[in-house]
């Protein structure tokens, strides 16, 4: 049987592979701001000055006293990051454009499945109306 390209089917279909791709995208995007920060917060708890690592003796040390101004100074870098950054905005911005997507693509899919057992696109015949 030759396939109608132009049936309006193919729109339903079209729109669940966009919305597919949309929900692992905001799951990729997600993943990563999540990952940076993350790294971020234990930058800023491993170097802030009442941390339990801040006391370690080997800080005293003049070596040890060198990095200590280094991981200062990527603290205060880490800082400047995180509020230029806004993470935990995009996080949740992020996170409801994931669950907005997630909800769609399982009506979708639903509807796609619909379809294929029925075998026709026709709303009153899919829900039996």
């Amino acid at each position: 049987m030759a396939r109608d390209l132009n049936h309006p089917v193919w729109a339903v279909y079209d729109l669940y592979r966009s919305v597919k791709l949309n929900t692992e995208c905001y799951a990729k995007k997600l993943y990563c701001i999540e990952v940076i920060n993350t790294t971020l917060e234990i930058i800023l708890l491993v170097t802030a000055p009442t941390s339990s690592v801040a006391g370690l003796w080997f800080w005293e040390d003049p070596l040890g006293a060198e990095i200590w101004k280094y991981l200062g100074a990527i603290a205060a870098f880490a800082i400047v990051f995180k509020q230029a950054l806004q993470l935990t905005k995009k996080i949740k911005e992020y996170s409801n454009a994931l669950l907005t997507y997630k909800v769609l693509e399982q009506e979708l899919y639903v509807l796609c499945e619909l379809i294929k057992s029925k075998g026709d696109y026709n709303a009153k015949r899919l829900y039996g109306n």
